[in-house]
Parts: structure tokens; C-alpha cells; sequence
């Protein structure tokens, strides 16, 4: 290994993480880019796993094997921050797989892109057996991205890679989020760097009865809430309203009826003005990329939904006045190319295929 350190050095945290431990770490350590440190931080597991950390670390002096007390995966997290030497940080967990040119296309595409700070990709969802159920495309361009920010997280966690300089700056992860930490994390990224995506499956993610989205929701909810009104703030100042920017997490990932029953919100045309005012700041700071199509396609279902309440409680003319405040809402450039894409697809799909 280089005396200036490695390129590359991975982060994880592992917790009683047999049976898939030795797939996740073996698939790393066969990456086709072979220079990178492995910093996994044994964070007081009882199963039998630190053993089988050993013995890897035993056969490759790239594994830097930590042990500890339970502390949880954020500190875990922020531990091996500290001890990381690369330039870049890959982040890894211990029950997904990473495809062997991984970190070959990552660190290809950050070092063509300067002014990319944080890198996410595509994953191919797998179940507790390996078998594929779903797969997960993020956007690949800023402001599309930053957009998907403003409700939820929109990369998966493992699949990141990041420059260490930016984490060092930005202090790298919250102490109080226990879950979601990657989601407050990049809603601050936003404001520093530029994020993106590769197209290309990069990880497969394990989705399992034991993972944090299924054992800890409420914690996962109340982190994602936070972060999401943390952007909004920066977005809108004195503007910004921290109960709609928590309804609009929960209308995003759960639906009208929850949002309203965990928020009490039912004032839907504070709701709808909100949203307009919150698209125009969006546009105007982050979409300079050209995502602002994709993103007014994203904003006009939760307009619309929203026009539809007014009209069951004002009548028919005031959801379609609504409706049409929506599409004819500035900035004024982004409404032509959304009609032209809006007609070109309702073209293709009524066009008949010719056999």
C-alpha cells in the first residue's frame, strides 16, 4: 500500500451480520480497483462474526479490523471516518454484495468529475436468499436528485461512494440520527457539492426482516422528517414551514390519509401553495443541470392530489383553477418542455404498433 495511503478506503459497520458477512466482504475484496483500504468496525457482535472477520483480515492486510463495544452505526460510522486515510470513501454493509468493478467505475467517474462530491448508483434489490425482488434506479443528475432529498433519501446507503475532504468538512454524520443518517448526511452534501448517479447496478442490496427499515420505522421517520425540513430551510429561509415539510415525507412514502392523520394537516391549499413555492426555489438553486423536467413531472401528481381535495370541499372550478395554477406556475421555461414530453408520451402511448 502506497505511503500516502490508499485511493479508496471502505467503511463498515458489522453487527451480528452472519449469515452474508463473509459474500459482503469477499466481494470487496475481489473488486477489479484494488487500491483501497477496508476499515469494517466489529461493533460488539455476539454471533460469531468477529471470528470471521479475523480470518479475512488474517489473509489481506487491506482489511483494518476494529473491535468494539456496541455503539450503534452511526458512531460505528464516524469511527471509521476518523480512521479512513483514502481520498475517497466507499461505504459498504455487511449483508449486500458489490459488483467487482465497482469502485473502478466510481473512482473513473469522481476523478472526471471534479466538482462531484457524492456519488450514488443503481441496485438490484435481493431478498433474504439471494433471489432478485425489485430494483432501485436513483436519478443521475443534481437537481433531480436534491429534489428527491426534499422527502426522503434517494441513494442506497452502501451503493455511495464520497470524497473524504467534503465528510471531514461537513463533520460527517449526525450524532442524534440513529437511523436514515445517509439522508440527513446528503441534505447537507446538497449545499457543498454536486451529487449524482451512476446508471450502472452497482451493489445488490439485501432487503431482510432484520434490516433497520423494517425494525425501526419510527426512528427512520423521524430522521427523514428532520432532514428533509433541514433542506427546506435552506431552500426558503424564513418561508420554510417545518409541519409541511413533515407532511410531505409522509405523503411521499405513505400517502395522503397517513400524512394527514401523523400531522394533523388538512389545510390542503396551504399545502398546494407551499409546494408551488417550494418547486421555484428548488429550480432556481439546483436545477441548473437541465433536471428541471424530470422534476416538474415529479411536482404536478402532488399538485394535482392536492387539487383535488380543494375541489371536494370548494367545488369543481376551484380544482381545476388549481390544477391550472400548477402547470402555469414560474419559472415559465420549465412549462414548454414539460408540455412537449407530456404530448410526446401520451402520443407514443396511443400511437398502435405497426405488426
Amino acid at each position: 500500500m502506497p505511503a500516502s495511503g490508499p485511493r479508496v478506503s471502505v467503511v463498515m459497520s458489522v453487527h451480528d451480520g452472519r449469515p452474508y458477512l463473509p459474500q459482503a466482504v469477499q466481494s470487496l475484496l475481489g473488486q477489479t480497483f484494488k487500491d483501497f483500504e477496508f476499515i469494517i468496525i466489529n461493533d460488539g457482535s455476539s454471533d460469531g462474526s468477529r471470528a470471521v472477520l479475523e480470518r479475512f483480515a488474517e489473509r489481506d492486510n487491506r482489511v483494518r479490523l476494529v473491535h468494539q463495544n456496541n455503539r450503534g452505526l452511526t458512531a460505528s460510522l464516524n469511527r471509521g471516518l476518523e480512521l479512513a486515510r483514502g481520498t475517497y470513501i466507499a461505504r459498504m454493509d455487511d449483508d449486500d454484495i458489490s459488483r467487482p468493478d465497482r469502485f473502478e467505475r466510481q473512482v473513473r467517474f469522481l476523478e472526471a468529475n471534479p466538482d462531484v462530491g457524492v456519488l450514488g448508483g443503481a441496485a438490484r434489490v435481493i431478498d433474504e436468499t439471494g433471489e432478485p425482488v425489485d430494483y432501485w434506479m436513483p436519478p443521475t443528475k443534481h437537481g433531480h436528485i436534491t429534489w428527491r432529498l426534499l422527502f426522503n433519501a434517494c441513494f442506497t446507503h452502501p451503493s455511495v461512494m464520497v470524497r473524504r475532504s467534503l465528510l471531514q468538512n461537513l463533520g460527517g454524520y449526525a450524532d442524534w440520527a440513529r437511523c436514515s443518517q445517509d439522508h440527513e448526511l446528503w441534505t447537507r452534501a446538497a449545499q457543498e457539492t454536486r451529487l449524482a448517479a451512476l446508471p450502472d447496478e452497482l451493489i445488490q442490496f439485501r432487503r431482510s426482516e432484520g434490516s433497520i427499515t423494517a425494525t425501526s420505522r419510527e426512528a427512520q421517520m423521524n430522521t427523514n422528517c428532520r432532514a428533509a425540513a433541514q433542506l427546506h430551510q435552506a431552500l426558503l429561509g424564513s418561508a420554510a414551514d417545518d409541519d409541511i415539510a413533515h407532511f410531505l415525507v409522509w405523503l411521499h412514502q405513505f400517502g395522503l390519509d397517513t400524512a394527514t392523520e401523523e400531522t394533523g394537516i388538512d389545510d390542503y391549499r396551504l399545502v398546494f401553495e407551499y409546494l408551488r413555492v417550494l418547486y421555484r426555489a428548488h429550480v432556481e438553486r439546483f436545477c441548473e443541470d437541465g433536471s428541471h423536467v424530470p422534476v416538474r413531472r415529479e411536482v404536478l401528481p402532488r399538485l394535482d392530489r392536492m387539487a383535488e381535495e380543494v375541489a371536494k370541499r370548494q367545488g369543481w372550478g376551484a380544482g381545476v383553477w388549481h390544477k391550472a395554477r400548477a402547470r402555469l406556475m414560474p419559472p415559465m421555461k420549465d412549462a414548454i418542455p414539460w408540455m412537449w414530453r407530456a404530448a410526446r408520451d401520451r402520443l407514443s402511448s396511443t400511437t398502435p404498433s405497426v405488426s
